[in-house]
């Protein structure tokens, strides 16, 4: 479901929005131990990063 709603946000103008999302999806990887999921919120994190540059620099500060 993250992944439907990261497709969304690439035509929203919310940044505060946009950050509370990446943030909450980065802090959940860790402990995802199912690897379709883990995939799946990862294309969801470049999809919130996309053309976002605090959005991407905060994804990279995740290391992910």
């Amino acid at each position: 479901m993250c992944l439907n709603y990261s497709v969304a946000w690439l035509l929203k103008d919310d940044s505060e929005g946009r950050i509370q999302v990446v943030s909450a999806l980065a802090g959940s990887i860790p402990d995802e131990t199912d690897l379709q999921n883990m995939l799946r919120m990862a294309t969801a994190l470049g999809n919130l990063a996309h053309e976002h540059e605090e959005a991407k620099a905060l994804v990279q500060t995740f290391g992910i």
